[in-house]
């Protein structure tokens, strides 16, 4: 990491762990944050390389590290089969970070938003439904709800049925009578 991070390199993406706790660090566990990387360190995670300090680039803000945002260079060190995870005591020992308690009312309210959420309608004989990239595009349809960010909207793709292109999200479809059962 003591040579210069060429950014242009950094092409292709990858997951990695943000551990908030000792623990979380030895198990692997944490936020799951996406990191650009360069083709070199993507082929490493692919191929399930262990250890070894890399870096990236923060393709999101994080939620366990207030304050560390999209566009900061992250060190990570490979894990093999399972996802990496960032720099421990390095790195992230270094920044502010959510309490347990925040952490407890961070799980809490995303466990909240998603009990709400509609389950996706997906007809159980033909699972023929998609989203709006199902459709030529450009296209009008609408991919995540406006007033519910964590709504995905869902479409019926059979060309048979008079419901075709519409959207079905909280229709609870559940089955499709111009399919046999997969």
């Amino acid at each position: 990491m003591s040579e210069p991070i060429n950014r242009d390199a950094m092409t292709e993406y990858i997951k990695v762990n943000l551990p908030l706790t000792e623990q979380d660090y030895a198990n692997g566990n944490g936020e799951g944050v996406w990191v650009l990387v360069d083709p070199e360190t993507k082929k490493a995670n692919d191929e399930d390389v262990a250890g070894g300090l890399y870096v990236g680039i923060l393709s999101n803000d994080s939620c366990y590290y207030p304050g560390l945002n999209c566009g900061e260079l992250l060190p990570f060190e490979m894990r093999g089969e399972h996802r990496p995870v960032a720099d421990f005591h390095g790195f992230l020992s270094k920044l502010t970070k959510l309490t347990p308690e925040g952490k407890e009312l961070l799980i809490r309210q995303i466990a909240e938003h998603r009990a709400m959420e509609p389950k996706p309608p997906i007809c159980c004989d033909c699972q023929f439904c998609g989203d709006k990239h199902s459709f030529p595009e450009p296209n009008d349809l609408v991919e995540i709800d406006p007033e519910n960010p964590l709504l995905k909207h869902f479409y019926c793709c059979c060309g048979d049925c008079e419901l075709y292109e519409k959207d079905i999200t909280g229709l609870g479809i559940q089955e499709c009578e111009h399919f046999e059962e997969l």
